[in-house]
């Protein structure tokens, strides 16, 4: 598990110890001359400030994006979902690169058989997200054992077979 350290917290406390960096920068480009020891001091503030904000940011925004495999039918891929997450991701400052295969109608049992099972080979992928044929899973139990599970179970095994990171949602 990663551990992200927020932007604030960095500058928070690396701005505690900017004034005495500056202060040997200054001591040595002033040469003991105190009027330019305060201009230059000033200057210098500035620039490491800014110097650390760009450090800051930089490590921010060169996190890897995850990457997340949506396999469902037309519920997912009408109100287009994975657009969805990805815009509230990156609104909380977490990039999201996503594909999908959502066929309307589609069931577990097709996903084991069609596009989505070469996606989810392809590996690389830290979270898919698995909807079900909408009616199928509401039908009685012994159908959902019978039509349904099995075939989840194909595709969640798949998933941590190709994807030893990832997550089946």
């Amino acid at each position: 598990m990663r551990v992200t350290t927020k932007a604030s917290d960095i500058l928070s406390k690396k701005v505690k110890i900017i004034p005495q960096i500056c202060a040997i920068f200054l001591n040595i480009i002033s040469k003991g001359n105190k009027t330019r020891v305060i201009d230059n001091y000033l200057i210098m503030k500035k620039i490491l400030i800014i110097a650390l904000f760009l450090a800051c940011v930089m490590q921010v925004t060169a996190q890897e994006p995850k990457r997340v495999l949506f396999i469902g039918n037309s519920y997912t891929d009408v109100n287009n979902l994975p657009q969805l997450v990805q815009q509230v991701s990156e609104s909380a400052g977490m990039r999201v690169d996503y594909s999908r295969n959502t066929p309307g109608g589609c069931t577990f049992e097709q996903h084991c058989t069609n596009e989505s099972m070469r996606l989810i080979q392809q590996g690389g992928w830290d979270v898919v997200v698995l909807q079900e044929q909408s009616q199928l899973p509401s039908f009685p139990q012994s159908q959902v054992e019978r039509e349904c599970l099995p075939f989840a179970a194909q595709l969640v095994d798949s998933i941590y077979a190709h994807n030893p990171d990832g997550e089946a949602m």
